[in-house]
């Protein structure tokens, strides 16, 4: 299960760094249109991982492409989809992904998405616990 975060300020890396944020409907801030979008945006990635070895993953994010098929698109706005993690020798590794839409007027926060998932030997993926996810937030 995705965490949904509205992110009021963020400074330094997507993984870290400084953050204000808060659960979707703090203040009355909630978009439930822009959080589905980021969510299929993550699917997508993961969807896009899947078709590569784990060994390659972060060649992937780092390309002048990057996850671009995959980036959240909602109207005109655009948003992006950042990763981290890690790939074993075994083939078998591990994903965390953010994606977001930048607010508007105020691009040091917006509505954001993370999810994490394991990848098997099999190639199958097992989303993060509760736990797991909860300490990338």
């Amino acid at each position: 299960m995705p965490v949904r975060a509205v992110i009021f300020l963020s400074l330094g890396p997507p993984f870290g760094g400084f953050r204000i944020a808060g659960r979707p409907g703090l203040f009355g801030l909630d978009n439930p249109r822009a959080f589905q979008t980021l969510e299929r945006s993550i699917e997508g990635t993961y969807t896009l991982l899947s078709a590569h070895r784990p060994a390659d993953w972060m060649g992937i994010a780092q390309t002048e492409t990057g996850f671009e098929a995959a980036a959240p698109r909602l109207g005109e706005r655009t948003g992006f989809v950042d990763c981290t993690g890690d790939a074993m020798t075994d083939e078998t590794g591990k994903v965390i992904l953010r994606a977001c839409f930048p607010f508007r007027w105020w691009p040091l926060g917006g509505w954001v998405v993370y999810e994490g998932r394991h990848r098997a030997l099999d190639g199958t993926w097992t989303p993060f616990t509760a736990d797991e996810l909860a300490k990338l937030w």
